[in-house]
């Protein structure tokens, strides 16, 4: 015997649908802008992040990388900025309210620290209440740190975890979460080696961002294997809020709808009844 679907159903597939992202492996292009250091650590040219703009534009196909000499003005055009502190001048005053407005704006942050050299990344993170600083552990040649935070969307979207471990030379530590949450801590007694915070943590419309304390971590060889999966799970992920509030919003007013419509036929009815 054939029953007919609740006539709802068809106009809530296609909202999900419609709204629901593409799979990982068929992301939609994206826009991504990095600030400019005119050497190998330079995020839109350098070899160091070759991995890193491979790896995001077979994941997302038609990613376009755009050089930011500075960070002024809107800049809504982009899905991702990356920022890189080594090799990197320090924000100015205008650049730090620019990309804070990207973010509360729904832009998404990725943030390279470094401490070598001694490298403040204070211009970097504080226009987010994030503050950095070096970590005397990782003075080896080469740290490791252990994801720490497993339950994170950022580590258990749709690309899993990164198989391996985030590592560093001479590097930073989040000393002050602020709005974010730590992701990964240094071995050995170590800081926080990675912070995130997810969308609508600084205003109901802003968008990500993720915080490494060193650049070792996106470097050819090790991008892939160490945050390459957080950062394609963080850019695929819908905001979870978003695709219930529309289901439930495509029920809501087709509940309206059949209500109005039984009440309708109510008050037609009832005159007809008269005759």
């Amino acid at each position: 015997m054939k029953t007919n679907a609740p006539p709802f159903l068809p106009l809530l597939a296609l909202v999900l649908a419609f709204f629901w992202p593409a799979s990982p492996s068929h992301g939609r292009a994206l826009s991504i802008g990095g600030n400019k250091t005119n050497d190998s650590f330079d995020p839109v040219s350098g070899t160091n992040f070759l991995e890193l703009r491979t790896s995001l534009t077979g994941t997302f196909p038609g990613t376009a990388f755009t050089s930011l000499a500075t960070l002024t003005g809107s800049l809504t055009g982009f899905d991702l900025i990356i920022l890189t502190r080594f090799n990197a001048q320090d924000l100015q005053a205008t650049e730090q309210t620019a990309i804070r407005n990207y973010v509360l704006t729904g832009g998404n942050l990725l943030f390279i620290g470094e401490a070598f050299g001694g490298l403040s990344n204070d211009t970097f993170t504080l226009p987010f209440g994030i503050a950095m600083s070096p970590d005397a552990t990782t003075n080896i040649p080469l740290a490791l740190a252990s994801y720490t935070n497993p339950g994170h969307p950022f580590l258990n979207g749709p690309f899993g975890a990164p198989p391996g471990q985030p590592s560093g030379s001479t590097a930073a530590q989040v000393t002050t979460l602020g709005p974010s949450v730590e992701m990964a801590r240094w071995s050995n007694g170590g800081g926080i080696a990675i912070s995130a915070f997810d969308r609508k943590a600084l205003a109901p419309a802003a968008g990500f961002g993720i915080f490494l304390t060193d650049v070792n971590m996106v470097t050819p060889n090790r991008y892939s294997n160490e945050v390459g999966p957080m950062i394609s799970n963080a850019l695929t992920l819908p905001e979870p809020s978003t695709v219930a509030c529309l289901a439930l919003g495509a029920l809501a007013c087709l509940g309206r709808r059949r209500s109005r419509v039984a009440a309708c036929r109510q008050d037609i009815s009832f005159p007809r009844n008269l005759y």
